[in-house]
């Protein structure tokens, strides 16, 4: 059972074609301010292709995303969702996009309270067509007063417990968003990431990093085939020419003993271009990768790009 078949495709823009590349220009996305309009004007177009290469048949597990860190998955026929949000709740003026085809989603992953991840309005929308809700104990309050979902619909994610819904099994644990200061003290925002087994591999989403301490890592119970880690190389630092972070960043992802790693949270053009993340950075991890000799391979995942096997 797939997640086509159930409404009708996405409407298309008029002579896009269907593909896994990003359909604005990347090079405008990394140079300069005018990217945002060229990201703006073709996203309905994107947005569409992602929805229908998810409710077609074809390979029976793909991973793609339909903004910087929002996630549509499908593994096995069970359609599923990592902090789903619409552009348009972050952006002024971002065109419309139909998210009626959403309603097809058997659950959604949520990691953390911040509004490019958490779009109160659409996971409302969601839980009154009957998507279940796997939520952090840390959010449980603030999806209570936002989206007021059924008690029924909501299953607490709590770090180290382990879920199985609708034949996914689910590992929450610890996220990484909280800040070291100079003391080292960790301070700032609660999040929850997910190990995932499913479509016969081993998932990781840590979502959101601010700190990269290898000590914090947790005890997976299986190595990682997928890893998909956010890129952050410093506040106010996308246009420097060596990110503060960038050696401390690529040795993160490594410990994690992925066989394959995707960096994401890419071309959130709701940042300013100082904190705007691209393929120019995801090349800067490789190369930087190289120069220490770890031979891994770093691939970007942007919106409209996808993962399958």
């Amino acid at each position: 059972m797939y997640c086509y078949g159930r409404n009708e495709p996405v409407t298309e823009g008029a002579g896009v074609p269907l593909t896994h590349e990003v359909l604005a220009p990347r090079s405008a996305v990394e140079d300069d301010d005018e990217g945002l309009e060229l990201v703006r004007a073709a996203y309905p177009a994107l947005w569409a292709t992602a929805l229908n290469r998810w409710l077609r048949p074809g390979p029976p597990n793909q991973i793609g995303m339909l903004y910087a860190s929002s996630y549509l998955v499908q593994t096995g026929g069970t359609c599923w969702a990592i902090d789903p949000i619409l552009p348009s709740s972050l952006i002024p003026d971002w065109p419309a996009v139909d998210a009626q085809p959403l309603r097809q989603l058997s659950f959604v992953l949520l990691t953390h309270a911040h509004s490019d991840h958490f779009d109160g309005g659409l996971l409302a929308m969601l839980a009154a067509s009957g998507v279940a809700l796997i939520v952090p104990d840390h959010m449980l309050e603030l999806v209570r007063d936002r989206v007021r979902p059924a008690r029924r619909q909501v299953l607490v994610a709590r770090s180290g417990i382990p879920l199985t819904v609708a034949g996914v099994d689910i590992l929450p644990f610890d996220g990484f968003h909280k800040a070291r200061d100079d003391a080292g003290t960790l301070s700032g925002i609660e999040s929850t990431g997910y190990y995932i087994v499913a479509g016969g591999r081993n998932l990781v989403f840590p979502g959101d990093a601010r700190h990269y301490d290898p000590l914090t890592l947790p005890d997976l119970p299986g190595v990682p085939d997928y890893l998909f880690a956010h890129l952050w190389l410093g506040r106010g630092a996308a246009l420097a020419p060596e990110p503060p972070l960038l050696d401390a960043y690529g040795r993160f992802v490594v410990r994690w003993r992925a066989k394959h790693i995707y960096l994401a949270h890419l071309h959130q053009v709701s940042r300013p271009l100082t904190d705007r993340w691209t393929e120019r950075h995801v090349e800067m991890v490789r190369q930087h990768l190289k120069q220490i000799d770890v031979p891994v391979k770093v691939e970007g995942l942007g919106p409209g790009q996808q993962v399958k096997w």
